[in-house]
Formats: structure tokens, C-alpha cells, sequence
């Protein structure tokens, strides 16, 4: 059930409301329900462009890979993260981690225990501990606040259209894609770690990035 009783900046055409790709995308088979306590807080949109990790099998569920481009070490516990437009994608109570030289290596992980959202370019996170120097680094969600964590969800596609967050939804549907003859415009998105992309091309997901704006 959806409720249009407001402006909302979100779109379930391919590519979603800020054009993501170049040309059409090839979806996997079937929909998909990825459960509301693993999408962002309600108000927000995941975007289009953001990989997911399909479960075709009777289960049909979905679960997102969330990662973070730091844009400043604010302190020893604080970061700024860049914000995709005006979403807020982290969540208190995520564990994070630098992105790994590859998708099963272990690595650092610390709690967001507290998020200022009040800039629309950035978000600055408050973490359970020093990450050291991340600027321009990429951070993955992990599993647990531990120094031999590993990433949370491996994905098997990226989302062909938005998902709002819509607080009178029960039900979320999301569809994956594995391949496009076109090309996925990176900056648009939030970034993908080079770990990332090779475990997708491994797993026969097959995307070019652009730098392009």
C-alpha cells in the first residue's frame, strides 16, 4: 500500500529519480522483499545503483550493502560521509568497517553511535572507536564491532530503481539487475569498493563504471 499525500523525491522507473544508468539493465528473475529494518530510516530513499545481494530461491529476499565515502577525519571518533542526495543512509547501531583488499578479508570493525544529518552534502557519523586516518576511503557495513570482522552483505546485483521509505508501507519490493550493455554512472551512487567489484564480476555480474557526471 502506498500513500501520496506528499512530494517525494524518489522514482520506480529504471535508473530512479537521478539517472544511474546509461541504458536499460537486465533484471533478475523475479521480485524481491528486502525486510524494513535493513532499509534506511523511514523518510529516506535507497537509491537506484546500490548493490543488494538477491536470494532466488523460494526465499526471494533481499539485503543491501551499505558503504560510505569518507570525505573528512573530523576527529579521532568522527567522520564526515557524503551524503547521495539528501539521504541518509546510515543508521545508529551499524558496524563499520574500511573496505578490505578483498570481499572475505577481515578487517576493523566499530558502531555508529551517533549520526548528525544536519548538512544536505555530507552526514558526519560518530563512531565506537578510532578508524585512523579514512579520509577518501571507503567504509562497508560489517558484521560486528570486532577486529576480525567481515562485510555483512555480498552483493549479486544492483538495484534497478529506488525504494522509498514510506512509513505507512508494510511490503518493500526491489528488483536486482546483473548486467547492462550500458555503463553505471559511479559518482551518482553510493561508491562501490574495488573489493566489491571484483567479487561482482567473479559472480557473474557484469557492470562498466563511468566517472562521468
Amino acid at each position: 500500500m502506498r500513500t501520496f499525500n506528499s512530494n517525494r523525491s524518489y522514482s520506480e522507473s529504471v535508473g530512479g529519480s537521478m539517472k544511474i544508468y546509461t541504458k536499460e539493465v537486465y533484471p533478475l528473475q523475479g521480485g524481491f522483499q528486502v525486510d524494513a529494518a535493513d532499509l534506511p530510516l523511514v523518510g529516506n530513499v535507497l537509491p537506484a545503483g546500490t548493490p543488494i545481494k538477491c536470494d532466488d530461491t523460494d526465499n526471494k529476499k533481499a539485503t543491501v550493502h551499505y558503504a560510505f565515502q569518507v570525505l573528512e577525519d573530523v576527529d579521532a571518533t568522527h567522520i564526515k560521509v557524503k551524503k547521495y542526495g539528501e539521504n541518509v543512509l546510515a543508521k545508529v547501531g551499524m558496524f563499520l568497517m574500511k573496505a578490505p583488499a578483498t570481499a572475505t578479508t577481515t578487517g576493523q570493525g566499530y558502531e555508529i553511535t551517533g549520526i548528525d544529518s544536519s548538512d544536505a552534502e555530507f552526514d558526519i557519523l560518530t563512531m565506537s572507536g578510532d578508524l585512523g586516518e579514512a579520509a577518501s576511503d571507503t567504509l562497508v557495513e560489517c558484521v560486528a564491532e570486532a577486529a576480525d570482522t567481515t562485510i555483512k552483505v555480498l552483493p549479486n546485483a544492483l538495484s534497478v530503481a529506488d525504494v522509498y521509505v514510506d512509513a505507512m508501507a508494510f511490503d518493500f519490493g526491489i528488483s536486482g539487475a546483473f548486467m547492462s550493455h550500458g555503463e553505471v554512472y559511479q559518482r551518482r551512487i553510493s561508491p562501490i569498493a574495488p573489493a566489491i567489484k571484483t567479487y561482482l564480476r567473479e559472480n557473474e555480474v557484469y557492470f562498466r563504471f563511468s566517472n562521468s557526471k
